[in-house]
């Protein structure tokens, strides 16, 4: 039986952080990654130093004297229509390095042309292997197949027909006296976006046959997926099956399918070698906290229950929630593992180093067999009373084997901050990652959703900003003078009934527009520079409820205000509606963004801290928004216990001039009620609720 391994990891655009996964052809396939994700395993620079052994190598490539080949192993040969797509780069920063806005060196420009490709959009093609600095090969499809020339923007693929076929040979090679053996390399890789072939393929009698591992099938991926990391393919089974070994090649194929289909993005590949299979190796894979590794694939089951079980990267300190931890993990050895178990380590932000460590239960794993660990309903003691500041998560696999390569035991480790400066809390899901979405600078609304899921004990807190982060430089331009509009909604707008449900504020108020300056934006690579945009009167959260933070962008048919977005593993947490479509309804409809998340948060604060809200014996009172009003004003109210409530208006000479019964109201339920002024002349009166134990009183004008 083949085995394909590859050793990959999640990599969202423009993290320090990485995560992995680990994965196998021929045993249990865990969770496919989906359409746009991207997917790296990061390099032994990254992971823990030392403890390795010696691993031998029976061959190998690294490119440093590009086609031509490592010394004394002789040259390589490319072949295809557009086989002379193949050259030979470094990585960006370095002298030579790739910078996808110039032109190629010039004895490349005859292929390639002056033409910038179409995925530059602001980020470096990165690749991990141990040689990158001194050089890999690459094709760039983009860059040949491209509208946009130096000095441009970023353009756009031309036709269906400029599809690439382009093959990369190594030279002949012995494996003689081989039983057990991976081809091994590191790869960096886009394709898009149907009809397409990526392969790795393997010939022991000088190119007269090949055995073919299909790159792109593995993954299951329907399109723009991007790869990056170590892949291992087990030969084992080749090597035995072959009557000799003293010619043999590597080869990798770019080829856009028999339809000719358009096919593009790019190809890196370094550090390729045929290498000896350990008996004892764990590698661990893509490492999860929350809900991650149970989502949903149908956005019809997304409710208050699942958003509130995603990952934040922000948390109030008084809003906290059990953790769930998993990693994935694949026995990359020839021997069968037993008691392998994922170590998570959970570090304070003190000086004095605190932190705690859990153990999942045991598992075994047979020779090339992946899986995923869980762990369930962990709450660290110092997770009681949390202090602010930065908080992290390690992970780690063990088994009761002696690991032969114990720097790819280690996983990627999570980060998440609990906050309460200046008596506000931040709720964020972004991670501060930064990408953006070219195309829908207008006519959009972004959203992002939290649930409050675990606020025992909180009865006093409100919503007090919507915060949002306004992108420019690249190939973006946010206007400055232009007007955007926040928001904070509550209720699941991708429920059919609920297209019309409650706004709290209404987009285009004179109150709600935010007027972009200078000093608003965040440069593109640079640091975040989040808005924080102060609402009239404070939002009473209620547990349990989805709340959307909203930032509409102006109507005015060109792109000229790009908010940051965060390309995240958790789906369906951004929404998003467009105008302009109009094909599910009359002015647009609302779509869930997948794993895209707008750079959009809330800033919140405990009511004590908010001097527009009244909390007296037991109920919670804002001020009426807008105050003064003409016509409907809207009143917010909030129970401590279940009571029948009444409204009362009393003029300024203690006359009852409105009593309204607004039924039974359950406790810590916030509650939204539009008055309507009519039959009342201009002037300021007092508005009361009432409950059977209780009354709160505020007063308001009406123009």
């Amino acid at each position: 039986m083949k085995r394909l391994y590859f050793l990959v990891g999640a990599l969202l655009a423009f993290t320090a952080g990485y995560a992995q996964t680990a994965r196998q052809i021929g045993a249990r396939v865990i969770d496919a990654p989906k359409q746009g994700d991207v997917i790296r395993k990061p390099s032994a620079r990254d992971r823990a130093k030392g403890g390795d052994e010696e691993l031998t190598v029976f061959w190998s490539e690294d490119f440093s004297n590009g086609l031509d080949g490592q010394a004394g192993n002789g040259a390589w040969t490319v072949g295809g229509d557009q086989g002379d797509l193949w050259f030979h780069t470094y990585p960006a920063g370095l002298e030579d390095g790739y910078d996808p806005y110039v032109a190629l060196p010039e004895e490349y420009q005859d292929v390639y042309g002056l033409h910038i490709p179409n995925w530059a959009f602001g980020y470096e093609i990165t690749l991990d292997s141990e040689t990158a600095d001194n050089g890999y090969m690459m094709i760039d499809v983009d860059r040949w197949n491209s509208t946009a020339v130096e000095g441009d923007e970023p353009g756009n693929p031309t036709t269906l027909s400029n599809a690439a076929h382009a093959s990369l040979t190594s030279p002949s090679f012995s494996l003689e006296g081989v039983e057990y053996a991976n081809l091994s390399f590191y790869q960096d890789w886009r394709m898009c976006c149907n009809n397409y072939n990526l392969t790795a393929e393997l010939s022991v009698d000088g190119g007269d046959t090949w055995v073919i591992y299909d790159l792109f099938e593995y993954f299951e991926a329907e399109g723009n997926l991007r790869i990056t990391g170590n892949a291992a393919i087990d030969i084992s089974d080749v090597l035995a099956g072959a009557a000799t070994l003293d010619d043999c090649r590597v080869r990798f194929q770019w080829d856009p399918g028999l339809l000719g289909s358009m096919s593009h993005y790019y190809l890196i590949l370094d550090d390729i070698s045929i290498v000896e299979i350990p008996e004892n190796d764990l590698v661990i894979g893509k490492t999860w906290y929350n809900e991650w590794f149970e989502q949903v694939d149908d956005v019809d089951l997304v409710d208050a229950d699942y958003l509130g079980d995603l990952q934040y990267s922000d948390h109030p300190y008084y809003v906290k929630e059990p953790f769930n931890f998993a990693c994935e993990v694949t026995n990359m050895g020839t021997e069968i593992q037993t008691d392998v178990r994922l170590v998570v380590t959970i570090n304070g932000p003190s000086e004095e180093g605190l932190s705690e460590t859990y153990y999942s239960e045991a598992i075994t794993l047979e020779s090339g067999a992946s899986d995923t660990i869980r762990i369930y309903g962990i709450e660290p003691e110092m997770w009681v009373m949390p202090e602010v500041g930065e908080y992290s998560i390690d992970y780690e696999v063990t088994q009761a084997e002696t690991e032969q390569r114990p720097s790819d035991n280690i996983g990627a480790s999570s980060f998440f901050e609990v906050n309460g400066d200046e008596g506000f809390g931040i709720m964020g899901n972004d991670r501060n990652n930064i990408s953006h979405y070219p195309f829908a600078g207008d006519d959009f609304i972004w959203a992002n959703r939290f649930v409050f899921e675990d606020i025992t004990g909180i009865t006093n807190l409100a919503i007090t900003h919507v915060e949002f982060v306004l992108q420019t430089g690249g190939s973006v331009d946010t206007e400055v003078g232009e007007i955007c509009f926040p928001n904070v909604r509550r209720g699941s707008v991708l429920e059919e009934e609920s297209v019309d449900n409650e706004l709290f504020r209404y987009f285009g108020d004179d109150e709600l527009e935010f007027t972009i300056e200078e000093e608003s934006l965040t440069q593109s690579g640079g640091d975040l520079n989040w808005v924080s945009y102060l609402l009239p009167e404070p939002i009473l959260v209620e547990p349990n409820t989805i709340y959307q933070a909203e930032l509409e962008l102006p109507a005015i048919g060109d792109d000229v205000v790009f908010i940051g977005l965060s390309d995240r593993q958790e789906t369906y947490a951004g929404v998003f509606y467009d105008f302009s479509n109009v094909s599910s309804g009359p002015n647009g409809w609302w779509y869930d963004g997948g794993n895209l998340v707008p750079l959009l948060r809330f800033r919140l604060s405990l009511i004590s801290s908010v001097d527009k809200i009244t909390y007296e014996s037991g109920i919670k009172l804002t001020q009426n928004y807008p105050n003064p009003f003409a016509e409907t004003t809207s009143i917010q109210f909030q129970l401590d216990a279940t009571s029948e409530v009444f409204l009362e208006v009393y003029d300024m000479n203690g006359k009852l001039v409105r009593d309204e019964r607004l039924g039974m109201i359950p406790a810590n339920s916030a509650q939204v009620y539009e008055f309507d002024a009519q039959g009342l002349a201009p002037g300021t009166y007092t508005y009361s609720i009432r409950s059977n134990d209780h009354r709160v009183t505020r007063k308001m004008t009406i123009e």
